[in-house]
């Protein structure tokens, strides 16, 4: 059986667990690196594209069959 000190410091342990979740994300806000119109697109993209573009292929070619 829970005595009432053990409730208590388990609703503290619940409110500091609450106020730390809720404040940490401020600290982990990353900051804005600013515009860059110069940056190409990434290689990737074309990667996945291309892939999309297979995978395509390949459906089109099981309906047909």
């Amino acid at each position: 059986m829970k005595t009432i000190k053990d409730k208590r410091d388990h609703n503290l342990l619940r409110g500091l667990l609450i106020i730390v979740a809720s404040i940490f994300p401020f600290f982990a806000m990353a900051q804005d690196p600013g515009p860059c119109p110069d940056c190409p697109i990434d290689g990737a993209l074309w990667l996945l594209l291309a892939i999309g573009v297979g995978f395509g292929v390949m459906k089109y070619r099981d309906i047909k069959k």
